[in-house]
């Protein structure tokens, strides 16, 4: 169900739509709109051609007034991963035929974005969009601790006929197939200044912005929109504040809650590695008992490659290395004896303490560590620096035995997928979502390299860009 507000024009209709699929390559449909005018009924048949083009026909049936009134015939190609364009020819018995070229993008994230050219006789429209899914939380949203959301911008230009058109809308996920959200839009007819004498098509001739406030809500596939018009106003200042406030009211409310929402998030993160401390424990005894199994084959395997000077590996970790909430790590398990007002101190004061470090954050310019040999003074580190960091963690491994054993040749090679299932190692914080890493300190042909990757890349060993003496 929709409705829909255009100017002074309103609708609401109801659509239904049934989809056959007899084979891969093949698809049909058939829609009813039901609106409180007129009936309308529209079938598609769509197909395959190819990995890279595909056709579409959608025949109009019926529109209320007259049988057939509209053919359209598409033609989508592939031109890289996530991204395609469509061309689509508006052929019409009665009315004046259009051509329409969209050219769209999806990213791995989830972002939609889009571009669209419409040609008729009397219409040159331009249209801009996207789509950009957002977590009210610094959560991931993959396991519900946090709230999911989605953001649409949307900006359409058509000078012939002298219209502009701005929106802006936010939908929350109240759960997995049910939504609601609120839109701001905003109608500014172009009739001033130098579109008022290149335009041969104006339909207004007197400038009148229509600003609406859209309450939208959604079940799966269904989408109801509620259409106000707030007000009607002919100065330009009053539309852009419509349109920028909303966006600065969601960016400020950003910034304020994220502090909050940091701490929210480290703390239910100690609150999990408090409940499981026992079996993160029994895990990583486990761990170091299979490696001391296999300590016999990787020394005999490091005795082996320095006889040869292949390869060698110093000292490796896995686990969370650079955590996101450092201040989730601290596993104090005395903390829950103490009284009420001792709890609220403490949280006070560890919300002030993130505000301060995050203020701190904003203001201060940050340099990636992740490969660095050079401290923030300027001075180079040592080894020893270097490896010390996260080695008396309990969200880290010493895995140094465990991949010793795993070069072959003088080179050692780990396939995509988590690090948790190789002998010898393990999930060290498995009940967060904290991203995990793994580093490795090693030499070839007597010359020091290292290297960091994320759980769930592929390792190579060695290669050039490791190398890190001089």
């Amino acid at each position: 169900m929709e409705a829909e507000h255009q100017g002074v024009q309103s609708s609401v209709k109801c659509t239904t739509v049934a989809v056959y699929q007899p084979n891969p390559l093949s698809l049909y449909s058939i829609s009813w709109c039901f609106s409180v005018a007129r009936l309308h009924i529209t079938c598609a048949w769509e197909r395959l051609l190819n990995s890279l083009w595909r056709v579409k026909s959608k025949l109009v049936l019926f529109d209320g007034r007259s049988l057939i009134p509209t053919y359209e015939l598409s033609l989508r190609r592939l031109l890289a991963a996530g991204c395609e364009i469509e061309n689509t020819w508006i052929m019409s018995r009665k009315a004046s035929g259009a051509f329409k070229t969209v050219v769209g993008q999806l990213t791995p994230q989830g972002v939609q974005r889009g571009l669209q050219l419409l040609v008729g006789y009397r219409t040159l429209n331009i249209s801009l969009f996207s789509t950009t899914p957002t977590v009210w939380g610094d959560g991931e949203a993959t396991r519900g601790k946090s709230s999911r959301g989605l953001l649409e911008h949307s900006v359409s230009v058509d000078p012939l006929r002298g219209v502009a058109q701005v929106g802006f809308s936010a939908w929350y996920f109240c759960s997995k197939w049910n939504r609601v959200g609120v839109g701001f839009s905003t109608v500014l007819p172009c009739s001033y200044g130098i579109m008022k004498y290149a335009s041969l098509f104006v339909d207004r001739p007197d400038y009148l912005s229509i600003n609406e406030l859209l309450l939208l809500f959604a079940r799966g596939d269904h989408i109801i929109r509620v259409p106000i018009v707030v007000f009607q106003s002919p100065q330009v200042q009053l539309a852009l504040m419509w349109l920028t406030a909303p966006v600065l009211l969601y960016r400020i409310a950003r910034f304020i809650m994220r502090p909050y929402q940091s701490f929210r998030t480290a703390a239910l993160y100690r609150q999990n590695r408090l409940l499981h401390r026992a079996e993160m424990d029994v895990a990583r005894a486990s761990a170091q008992h299979e490696q001391q199994a296999l300590q016999n084959s990787a020394l005999r395997s490091r005795m082996a490659e320095e006889s040869i000077g292949g390869l060698i590996i110093v000292n490796a970790k896995y686990g969370v290395l650079y955590p996101r909430y450092p201040e989730a790590m601290v596993l104090n398990l005395n903390h829950g004896n103490g009284t009420t007002a001792v709890k609220r101190a403490h949280i006070a004061g560890s919300l002030v303490e993130v505000w301060r470090k995050f203020w701190r954050a904003c203001t201060a310019r940050t340099v990636s560590s992740d490969t660095s040999r050079v401290d923030g003074r300027g001075e180079k580190k040592t080894e020893g620096d270097e490896e010390s960091e996260t080695c008396f963690s309990v969200l880290v491994l010493d895995v140094t035995v465990p991949l010793q054993c795993l070069v072959r040749d003088s080179q050692l090679t780990l396939p995509e997928g988590p690090k948790d299932k190789i002998v010898g190692f393990t999930d060290t914080d498995p009940f967060t979502d904290e991203r995990k890493h793994l580093k490795i300190v090693y030499r070839f042909q007597h010359r020091r390299h290292m290297v960091v990757v994320s759980d769930g890349e592929a390792v190579r060993l060695p290669q050039r860009e490791h190398l890190m003496d001089v």
